[in-house]
């Protein structure tokens, strides 16, 4: 079910499947802990798709988005699964990854327009010599 779901959200996300981040929001937000566990699961099969690709200016809007809309949640969960011990390990781990995702998206983000100031800058120079 998570490869249908990684499928689907990779190719279909966000274009034909805009209400996909609300009812992931709203798993992360229920007092079951196996539907907080999806939520977590499907936001982070959601984020791999961004992750070691070039994001466009877009797309890059659109992870601020999702980043927006579930830092506080995740936060809260991550709290709370601290006092629990160590039979929510797997969540705290996919809370990890999730957090370590959107590092790596804005890393990659900030490395590629980074990387084209730089070119652009240096064509600029070689016009002026």
């Amino acid at each position: 079910m998570a490869e249908v779901f990684r499928m689907l959200s990779s190719y279909d996300f966000p274009a034909k499947w805009p209400g996909i981040l609300e009812r992931i929001v709203g798993l992360l937000l229920v007092d079951d802990r196996s539907m907080v566990h999806a939520g977590l699961f499907a936001l982070y099969l959601l984020l791999k798709k961004f992750r070691f690709s070039a994001v466009s200016a877009s797309e890059r809007t659109l992870v601020d988005e999702v980043v927006s809309m579930t830092v506080q949640p995740l936060l809260h969960i991550f709290k709370s699964l601290v006092a629990l011990g160590p039979e929510v390990a797997p969540m705290q781990v996919l809370i990890g990854k999730i957090f370590a995702c959107w590092v790596q998206v804005c890393t990659h983000s900030l490395t590629s327009s980074a990387r084209h100031l730089v070119i652009n800058t240096h064509d600029n120079n070689d016009r002026y010599q």
